[in-house]
């Protein structure tokens, strides 16, 4: 089944900014988002059910662009996935709510997209670590707990393994050495054990 090409970009600027980009097949978007909405922490969510396989109901991810409205990406897991891209213009003087602009509607592959955040949240704790993560985005910590996920879910790194035979005692250090080290991103979807780990019911 065809599907179009959806890569995000995202890079964090200063006191709860960021710049974003959407490239849609040939079609980019580019924007400045601020912290009234936290859309790496949703789309993180997302592509851990993409990465697991499991349904995705009808999900906007909001980008807050504060007076120049909110950018909305929508997505519906169906194997493949429906994408869809809007423009939500703030509310006029009058108090009218304008209506919004459509950009783009197509199906894309949830695999490659779960990849694609994959790697852009791996940047950013290598970059900015926790901390720097927080003073930057302000409002939101960096996802923390999904990003490990998605290395469970996508990393090809032999402590994968490791951990995952883990039966009785801690796999605390195993894990620590996982968070140390660059992850081997997979090139399909896993699996073996990684694969089988339950996800908590809020994901």
């Amino acid at each position: 089944m065809s599907t179009t090409p959806l890569h995000f970009e995202y890079t964090l600027a200063e006191h709860g900014w960021a710049r974003t980009a959407l490239t849609i097949g040939g079609q980019r978007h580019e924007f400045e988002n601020a912290f009234g909405s936290d859309p790496i922490g949703s789309l993180a969510q997302l592509a851990i059910r993409f990465a697991a396989k499991t349904g995705v109901p009808k999900t906007e991810i909001v980008f807050d662009c504060e007076n120049r409205g909110d950018y909305i990406a929508q997505f519906t897991h169906r194997d493949p996935s429906k994408f869809e891209f809007w423009h939500q213009p703030m509310q006029g003087l009058d108090g009218i709510e304008r209506p919004r602009t459509h950009f783009a509607s197509c199906e894309i592959d949830s695999f490659a997209f779960a990849l694609n955040i994959a790697r852009i949240l791996d940047h950013l704790f290598r970059t900015h670590g926790f901390v720097g993560y927080l003073r930057s985005w302000q409002h939101f910590a960096f996802p923390l707990r999904e990003y490990f996920f998605l290395r469970l879910l996508l990393d090809e790194s032999p402590i994968i393994h490791e951990i995952t035979r883990v039966s009785n005692a801690s796999s605390f250090e195993l894990e620590l050495d996982l968070l140390r080290h660059e992850p081997v991103w997979a090139n399909a979807p896993r699996t073996n054990g990684a694969a089988s780990i339950e996800l908590p019911y809020e994901l």
